[in-house]
């Protein structure tokens, strides 16, 4: 009887230091918890399973009202790949006034087309019957530019040499393409 009180002490003793040093293990943060009751005994504790989501800790702050993320605008970065497209000029509007494009460029356009392509080496061509421009474009955060090198102007085959930047801007809603050029803003849709 005296043993089985020694054994008895001995494991109360036990269990007491072994409650003592869980209370000073730091606590476990819920996304640690999740990740331990998940685990299967194959893996290993660094291992996180395919199925388990990232968690992030709830915010203090307030949330941002209409982000850009939320609520695209015309001045947003072109939400598509611009590489290796076509889109054919719908409407162009000079001096405040929509005008087909026909009007502005007179019907050569229906031989030639009226179009802008963009090739993956960050070149473009422009095509508004015998009008237009070439040059090259780049995407940024901020959005995307045209550097306009070479113009046309209906003249000459070989155009005059150019140095002019505009801004293209797409419409996420309708995917209306749109920049400024030859004093008149130049809408495109997707060919």
């Amino acid at each position: 009887m005296k043993n089985l009180s020694r054994i008895i002490a001995v494991l109360c003793l036990l269990a007491a230091l072994s409650l003592s040093a869980c209370a000073k293990a730091p606590a476990e943060t819920p996304t640690e918890a999740a990740v331990t009751a998940t685990q299967s005994p194959t893996q290993s504790p660094t291992e996180t399973p395919a199925t388990i989501a990232p968690t992030t800790a709830p915010s203090t702050d307030a949330p941002a009202q209409n982000t850009a993320a939320e609520h695209p605008t015309d001045s947003d970065p072109s939400p598509i790949s611009l590489s290796g497209t076509r889109w054919n000029l719908s409407m162009v509007y000079a001096d405040g006034e929509e005008q087909r494009p026909s009007v502005r460029y007179g019907s050569v356009i229906r031989q030639t087309g009226a179009y802008i392509t963009f090739e993956s080496d960050y070149t473009f061509n422009c095509v508004l019957g015998l009008v237009g421009c070439t040059g090259t474009y780049s995407t940024s955060d901020s959005g995307t530019t045209l550097h306009i090198t070479t113009r046309y102007d209906g003249t000459s085959k070989n155009g005059e040499p150019c140095d002019e930047n505009t801004a293209v801007t797409i419409d996420p809603e309708t995917q209306v393409l749109s920049f400024t050029f030859n004093n008149a803003k130049h809408e495109f849709i997707p060919d």
